[in-house]
């Protein structure tokens, strides 16, 4: 049986000399708070297994600091990796938030039972966060998350229940 993995994050770059590197983030960070392990997984297939020290918020990113990494010659070797975790591993949320994977793929309806699409991407703003919804033979459409619109969340049913305000789906 193979494991399901969640992308948390791409490191970017180092960050100072002791070991600290850069993600962009593909989660919000707060959903993080008890991870104690990541993957990080490279273009060419190389994995290695790490335990997570701490993780910070850093303007529009993360500071991620791992055991046994403590120089920036050793940061610069993770550039480029994407740092993963087993969906089993990721710390349960609180009602009503919910981690990007378990989003994506959703059919997205209207309250009237019309199916819009497909989400295939949610996109962090600093406002809201949006749903990118593929549309069969029309172009993407992007939906707020913001309770006006987003109606109901029913991940056993596969579904994301909208109320479009006018003119959104045009």
């Amino acid at each position: 049986m193979s494991e399901q993995l969640m992308v948390v994050g791409e490191i970017t770059a180092p960050h100072g000399v002791k070991g600290w590197v850069r993600v962009r983030p593909e989660t919000d960070l707060d959903q993080l708070a008890g991870i104690k392990r990541c993957r990080l997984f490279w273009p060419d297939n190389k994995e290695r297994l790490f335990e997570v020290e701490q993780v910070r918020p850093h303007r529009q990113i993360w500071l991620l600091k791992l055991k046994d990494v403590s120089s920036r010659d050793e940061a610069e070797a993770l550039r480029g990796a994407l740092w993963m975790i087993r969906r089993d591993e990721a710390p349960p949320l609180p009602e009503g938030h919910y981690y990007v994977p378990d989003l994506v793929g959703l059919e997205v309806v209207t309250v009237q039972g019309e199916s819009v699409g497909e989400v295939s991407e949610v996109l962090f703003g600093p406002a809201n966060d949006v749903f990118v919804v593929r549309r069969s033979g029309l172009p993407d459409t992007l939906i707020p998350a913001v309770r006006e619109v987003v109606k109901e969340i029913a991940l056993n049913q596969g579904k994301i229940i909208i109320d479009p305000l006018p003119g959104l789906l045009d």
